[in-house]
């Protein structure tokens, strides 16, 4: 369009606007994929991939725009627009799927399980690991949804436990660390950047000290024993429950006690014995007691100290090495033992 200002011919572009109507007339022009693309999992990179060429084209409107308004006005003036690859909304979900799958494992998460809290992390899950927690899941034909294994998590974090010697020091089980890492792992897919975690014990005690002047209370779904006396907690412990055969759950005694037990089942010592149920079946006592040995050619074998924790016994509450014997000094015969699951 030509004017005059001062007798100065000038060209004034015009200001061009579209309706939702010019994308639907712009796509008109090219041909789309008609069959729905196909999809595959990739579980070692965490990824869903498509399995073959399904790429569609759109023009660029925004170049269209700009070269519609350049030759307003003058219909000789032809008009080429850029091709550009594109993607469906169905391609674009699977992209930020992909993405933020990538995120739950992009970096090393540190875990501070000590008390009190140590200048460096306890253990560092790396983003190897980290993945082999993870699974992703295609429900066709594109419904994407995503795994986090808590039992692995728990199985690493125990072995762990056992390796890097913090054992007597921890400030929770690696059921409850594991939990966190879980959450922690969901945090990150919806977006945070946290990698590091500071492990606190959840559990509380069932009881506030009134069931009786002194008694143990063992809760079975945190792995942990408690003393309460005089209506106080004196202490906790965390333990190994029955996993041969459960541990009984309600409220039992103290029945009687010895400085060591031998088990003819297992063929193994249990110090510090404190049994507080007979099982009818199997025709013997249930006890708390440390964690039991036995002998190999002359020398002491210890069960497994990365067990405390974790349900590991044939139905005993064992308790770690030092742990036992203040229980055994704090329990007398007839003392109440009330077991939660």
């Amino acid at each position: 369009m030509l004017v005059s200002s001062f007798f100065i011919p000038q060209r004034i572009l015009p200001t061009i606007r579209t309706t939702a109507a010019f994308s639907s007339f712009l796509s008109s022009f090219l041909d789309q994929p008609k069959n729905p693309a196909n999809y595959a999992l990739d579980q070692d990179q965490k990824t869903v991939r498509q399995t073959a060429n399904h790429t569609a084209f759109a023009l660029d409107a925004a170049d269209v725009l700009e070269k519609v308004r350049a030759g307003f006005g003058d219909p000789n003036t032809p008009i080429e627009p850029i091709i550009l690859p594109t993607k469906t909304e169905e391609e674009r979900a699977i992209d930020s799927f992909n993405a933020r799958v990538s995120a739950m494992t992009g970096n090393p998460l540190y875990l501070y399980v000590r008390e009190p809290l140590s200048s460096s992390p306890d253990i560092t899950l790396p983003p190897e690991t980290l993945a082999t927690f993870i699974t992703v899941n295609l429900v066709p034909p594109a419904q994407l949804t995503w795994d986090i294994d808590g039992n692995a998590i728990q199985t690493y974090l125990t072995q762990e436990y056992g390796k890097t010697g913090i054992l007597p020091s921890v400030s929770a089980s690696p059921g409850e660390v594991a939990m966190d890492v879980s959450a922690l792992l969901a945090a990150r897919y919806n977006g945070s950047k946290e990698t590091r975690l500071i492990a606190k014990s959840k559990d509380v005690p069932h009881t506030n000290g009134e069931k009786a002047p002194a008694y143990i209370e063992i809760d079975l779904s945190a792995q942990k024993l408690y003393l309460f006396r005089k209506g106080e907690l004196v202490k906790s412990y965390r333990i190994s429950s029955g996993r041969d055969f459960p541990t009984p759950v309600g409220q039992f005694k103290i029945l009687n006690k010895s400085l060591s037990a031998f088990s003819w089942r297992y063929n193994v010592y249990m110090p510090y014995w404190m049994a507080f149920y007979y099982h009818p079946t199997l025709k013997s006592y249930f006890g708390i007691h440390e964690l039991p040995y036995f002998f190999k050619s002359g020398e002491i074998v210890r069960r497994p100290r990365i067990n405390i924790g974790t349900p590991a016994t044939g139905g005993c509450v064992a308790l770690d090495i030092g742990q036992a014997r203040e229980v055994y000094e704090f329990a007398d015969i007839g003392t109440p033992v009330f077991i939660f699951p």
